[in-house]
C-alpha cells in the first residue's frame, strides 16, 4: 500500500494538484487560482511577486 501511495504522489497531475489554492509553503508551490494549463508556468506566487 505505500508502494502504491508514492506511486500515486509521484504522477505529473498528482503534484500540479496539489499546488492548486495552496496558500501556504514555498511561493513557486502556491497556485492560488487556476484558468488555464498554463497557469502553472505562468502564475505560481513568485512569478506574480516578481
Amino acid at each position: 500500500v505505500l508502494r502504491w501511495a508514492q506511486d500515486v504522489g509521484n504522477r505529473p497531475a498528482v503534484k500540479r494538484g496539489r499546488i492548486v489554492n495552496r496558500t501556504n509553503g514555498p511561493l513557486n508551490e502556491q497556485l492560488h487560482e487556476r484558468h488555464d494549463a498554463r497557469d502553472f508556468d505562468t502564475q505560481t506566487e513568485d512569478k506574480r511577486q516578481a
